[in-house]
């Protein structure tokens, strides 16, 4: 794992008084990759995109996101939530507090140290499964009794790729319970009203809610953003 320079940002949602660690500046964190691999003669390895340090950040999309779950209060007690590309983990460490049963998801190697961080710096217990989102759904198309669904499924700012809405909506689908509840917040990216349409494809209703939201852009600089929030169900 790199060692990133970083920093403790205190979240509050209501009730809530967090503590998030953050990478301090995304594009330093990439200078450090990048020497990192220069010195072992696989400077080429860092276009493998999906290897950058992204998921270091409080974003507005996760911030709003897990104000959302925050807002919820006792709803989500005792239910089973799934966070697909939970980067710094902050949806899943709001739902935990709430008495959810967490279990968080992503296939960058360095987010399961940051989560565990986070989660113990607010004292609650998250399951962590290190893979891509993508992987049960495009294994396994149809779901036999083996395999494990939620009550809920959450994502933040997943879409970033024109691949992302039909994958997307695939593995929300895949995991979510026949009863269940898909939550997904997006900065309002070109993907979003593809990847709407994708789940109503699948037999989903869904509310929107537009929401102002502060997190931080990739210099580590707090911005407030226009956030749209998601809610699904069959």
């Amino acid at each position: 794992m790199i060692d990133y320079k970083t920093r403790i940002e205190k979240v509050t949602f209501g009730d809530l008084n967090l503590e998030i660690e953050m990478v301090e500046d995304l594009d330093q964190a990439i200078d450090q990759i990048c020497e990192e691999l220069d010195k072992k003669g696989k400077s080429e390895d860092l276009f493998a995109a999906d290897m950058c340090p992204y998921f270091g950040i409080l974003w507005p999309s996760g911030v709003a996101l897990a104000e959302h779950i925050s807002r919820m209060g006792t709803w989500m007690k005792e239910k089973t939530v799934l966070e697909l590309g939970c980067g710094l983990g902050l949806p899943s460490i709001v739902a935990a507090k709430r008495g959810a049963k967490v279990t968080a998801c992503d296939f960058h190697p360095d987010v399961k140290v940051f989560l565990q961080k986070n989660a113990a710096k607010n004292n609650v217990e998250i399951d962590y499964i290190e893979k891509h989102w993508e992987q049960d759904a495009d294994q396994n198309p149809q779901k036999t009794s083996n395999d494990v669904t939620y009550d809920f499924v959450i994502a933040s700012d997943v879409l970033y790729e024109s691949s992302h809405p039909a994958s997307m909506a695939k593995a929300l689908k895949f995991y979510c319970k026949k009863q269940g509840h898909i939550l997904l917040s997006d900065p309002g990216r070109t993907y979003l009203q593809a990847f709407t349409k994708e789940l109503e494809n699948e037999g989903f209703r869904h509310d929107l809610f537009i929401k102002d939201a502060y997190g931080f852009n990739r210099n580590g600089v707090r911005e407030e953003k226009q956030v749209f929030l998601l809610t699904f169900q069959r």
